[in-house]
């Protein structure tokens, strides 16, 4: 070979070594012992039978396989059997590799392979058997409108198409978070029904039976409340695909009594946002932070206005942002002598899809909701009077633009400044607890409150955590307020008459001799103290 083809061919077995992180190790072999080589290569004659496939050559001197030939000056031939002629050769190799680094392998990413690696379902969604009428879902909460009975699959498609007129119109009545609820009580059903290989024709309608069984199932470790919701979103699916409701209402009214008597112990209650906590929070937020003003304005909006967080926040999903609170629909104005206030008019709330209103008022200590809306409002303003009509009430400034303010924001914030001022953490519906424990504290009657936070019945009771301070006002007599009656009138208002009457508005003053005259209305002259 001529000496430039031994050169490449060992300069690409050195890329290769480096490429593929290999090492190759030569040895000495002659080339009248290399069984690999070629019989063209051996001089002429010396090959066996037929004629040589090669013309005739000189014959040369003998030379060694792995032996390149090097254009090197000649030496004498003394010195040629001390010298091998591929030292230099080799010298050249591994400099070559000295001066290339080689390739480095990409690290493997620690965590289970493949082969060990389990399925885990997304969201941590309910997994139930998949057929014609209960396909697969994008999100849970589908469940409950996407799901079919059976027999919905097999009608004509022109009356499928009056059913679904009339089915899309019932599933508006239900709300986002109600068709959430109602979704997971199917999917639990249906589960259920999986697992004891129970028949469609006895899932839709439901038996009764099964119901019963199925319910019982969960008593002592679901709670009373839970379980009743699973009954309430099955026996509406029912109503929605107008299937006939088969359990007896008699009968679940005691399942539904046992399994709350039967149910684990409560959570602890959510702790409730004060007011010294507010004020607190208010104190430790960055006033330059414009998203830090916005979290602190909308919590003093959420507690004093006895708001759902959803109620204020922006919501991600683009179906739902036409109920975001905008800025245009926050009016100020001042009533009762000049008290500066604030109406909101929610486009939809939790129970009312029409949107209520919300009245906030000017309030002396730190946490002030009318001071913190006006700050941030100045902070983040809007481009233009238009603007307001589509920009959300609590949208802060970032950069160049505006970003509504979402739930994740807004707790991580919260949280943020809460621990920088040393305070606990508390949950978003911890606005609402608060505010109402803090009202009635203050003497607003119950009715106003349930007003205040519309409130349909009586369901704000649970949220008072404070009894005795709430309590206490309507169970003793204001003492300052009987002594001075004393003072004014001590024939008719005697010390000895007190007592601890309460009405639902405060403590009743005790009836003295002529009090009952004094409610018919006959006037009795005041006596003005000495």
């Amino acid at each position: 070979m001529a000496s430039d083809e031994p050169n490449a061919i060992l300069e690409r077995v050195s890329e290769l070594e480096q490429q593929n992180r290999i090492s190759i190790k030569l040895r000495w072999v002659k080339s009248e012992e290399n069984k690999a080589d070629r019989p063209g290569s051996q001089i002429a004659g010396n090959q066996q039978g037929g004629e040589d496939p090669d013309p005739p050559k000189p014959p040369a001197t003998a030379s060694t396989h792995a032996t390149p030939i090097l254009t090197v000056p000649a030496e004498p031939a003394a010195s040629t059997s001390k010298s091998k002629p591929w030292s230099k050769l080799v010298e050249r190799w591994k400099g070559i590799k000295a001066t290339k680094p080689k390739p480095q392998r990409a690290k493997k990413a620690k965590g289970p392979s493949i082969s060990t690696r389990k399925f885990k379902p997304k969201h941590n969604m309910i997994q139930t058997s998949v057929t014609l009428n209960r396909p697969e879902v994008e999100l849970a909460s589908q469940r409950f409108s996407a799901w079919v009975p059976s027999s919905s699959v097999n009608v004509p498609r022109a009356t499928r198409s009056s059913t679904k007129i009339v089915r899309d119109v019932t599933l508006a009545a239900f709300a986002a978070g109600t068709q959430s609820n109602y979704s997971a009580a199917i999917a639990q059903w249906h589960k259920y029904c999986d697992d004891h290989r129970i028949k469609e024709r006895d899932r839709e309608p439901a038996a009764a039976h099964l119901v019963e069984h199925w319910v019982s199932l969960h008593a002592g470790d679901k709670r009373g409340k839970s379980l009743s919701d699973w009954i309430c979103g099955l026996k509406a699916w029912h109503t929605v695909n107008h299937l006939p409701w088969l359990p007896s209402e008699d009968r679940l009214a005691l399942i539904r009594r046992g399994v709350a008597n039967l149910q684990p112990p409560a959570r602890p209650k959510r702790d409730p946002m004060t007011i010294q906590w507010l004020d607190r929070l208010s104190l430790a937020a960055d006033p330059k932070d414009a998203a830090e003003v916005t979290v602190v304005a909308a919590a003093a909006t959420g507690f004093w206005g006895l708001c759902r967080l959803g109620e204020l926040v922006s919501s991600t999903d683009k179906a739902q942002q036409f109920h975001n609170i905008t800025r245009a629909q926050a009016t100020e104005s001042k009533v009762f002598g000049g008290v500066p206030t604030m109406t909101l008019n929610l486009p939809r709330t939790k129970t009312h899809a029409q949107g209520d209103t919300v009245v906030i008022a000017h309030q002396k200590e730190e946490c002030d909701p009318i001071r913190l809306l006006r700050l941030h409002l100045q902070q983040s303003p809007c481009a233009s009077k238009e603007a307001e009509k589509s920009t959300p009430l609590f949208a802060y400034r970032d950069k160049e633009s505006l970003t509504p303010l979402t739930r994740t924001k807004f707790i991580s914030t919260i949280g943020a400044i809460g621990k920088r001022a040393g305070l606990g953490p508390l949950h978003g519906h911890s606005m609402r607890i608060g505010g109402c424990t803090a009202l009635l504290t203050r003497g607003m009657p119950p009715d106003r409150v349930q007003l205040h936070g519309r409130w349909s019945g009586d369901s704000f009771k649970r949220y008072i955590r404070d009894h005795a301070a709430v309590m206490a006002p309507y169970l003793v007599i204001n003492q300052v307020a009987s002594d001075r009656l004393h003072r004014l009138l001590p024939a008719e208002w005697p010390p000895a008459a007190l007592t601890t009457t309460t009405n639902q508005d405060g403590p009743t003053p005790p009836p003295g001799q002529d009090l009952s005259s004094r409610a018919r209305g006959r006037q009795t002259p005041l006596r003005t103290p000495n």
